[in-house]
């Protein structure tokens, strides 16, 4: 079901931590139907499998595997549809410590320069910035990191904790900062439309053998000029950007236990099985086998 509407983004500082509440993992084998309900916190909901269909302040949605949606405090929300055949979904429910506003969608820019927001990626993000619903590009870091809450939920004897909040804030930073790169023309008007569709293109063909001579020569720019484009808008380099491309598609690859590590090297594009594990270690912070672990550590609650 295609429904128009008019979508609204959370915009909330970031300087003290979300205030944790409960959180979860929903199976249903079939036939789940969403309580009706008004609740007086923020739910985050993301969708692993199947689809839920849910209406929130008379608004109905189909959500689907990869989709992110966040529940709004003193909005009635309510399945208006069973589900057909398996679902799951992780679930977090969750206040905000410092100041909060919705702004719509439409007006964001305008919003992120009222709110403090710096978009680009060229300083570190400071605020929440939550739409109501946003379709992940790369799903496997925020599952992992809603992994690691139902994890420390289960250590922490299900009680709000220090860790707990902090770690809830990273899951909210890391959403937020996915989804303002998913829309870096909107957020910055002076990108030249052919640099962004260099970038759209550079993020469908990461395993191919690219150089930053080839990506100017295929866009007509100057390789120096190409250079100061990928500077100014994206923070690093041509061939940092599409290192990260690359890093980003393997962390989706590394969710198959099958796949060994050359394997996934190979196929985003990487020659060196030892160079891609030095790389994914700098930008993640872990190497591929500990995200690997990492990833399968899970909780799961049935309702």
């Amino acid at each position: 079901m295609v429904v128009e509407f008019k979508m609204n983004c959370l915009i909330s500082n970031a300087l003290l931590p979300a205030d944790y509440q409960a959180c979860g993992n929903l199976v249903s084998d079939n036939g789940f139907l969403h309580t009706r309900r008004t609740l007086s916190c923020f739910v985050l909901l993301l969708i692993r499998r199947g689809c839920l269909h849910i209406t929130q302040d008379g608004t109905a949605y189909d959500l689907h595997p990869g989709q992110v949606f966040l529940l709004l405090p003193g909005k009635e929300h309510y399945g208006h549809l069973a589900s057909l055949g398996p679902l799951s979904y992780y679930w977090v429910h969750f206040g905000l410590s410092g100041p909060a506003g919705l702004f719509p969608e439409a007006s964001l820019p305008e919003s992120l320069q009222k709110s403090g927001v710096v978009p680009g990626g060229r300083q570190p993000l400071e605020h929440y910035v939550l739409p109501e619903v946003f379709t992940l590009k790369e799903e496997a870091r925020i599952s992992m990191l809603f992994h690691q809450l139902l994890d420390f939920s289960r250590l922490d004897r299900y009680h709000t904790t220090p860790r707990m909040r902090y770690s809830l804030s990273l899951l909210l930073l890391e959403l937020s900062e996915e989804y303002l790169a998913s829309r870096p023309a909107d957020l910055d008007g002076r990108m030249p439309p052919r640099f962004a569709e260099l970038l759209a293109w550079m993020e469908a063909n990461y395993d191919k053998p690219l150089t930053a001579g080839a990506l100017a020569c295929r866009c007509g720019y100057h390789p120096a000029y190409l250079s100061a484009l990928f500077r100014r808008h994206t923070g690093c380099g041509v061939l940092e950007y599409l290192n990260r491309c690359r890093i980003l598609a393997s962390r989706n690859l590394l969710e198959n236990p099958d796949l060994k590590l050359e394997i996934v090297a190979e196929m985003c594009g990487f020659a060196d099985e030892k160079y891609y594990m030095k790389l994914f270690k700098r930008f993640e912070g872990v190497t591929p086998s500990q995200y690997r672990e990492a990833f399968f550590r899970k909780t799961i609650n049935r309702e």
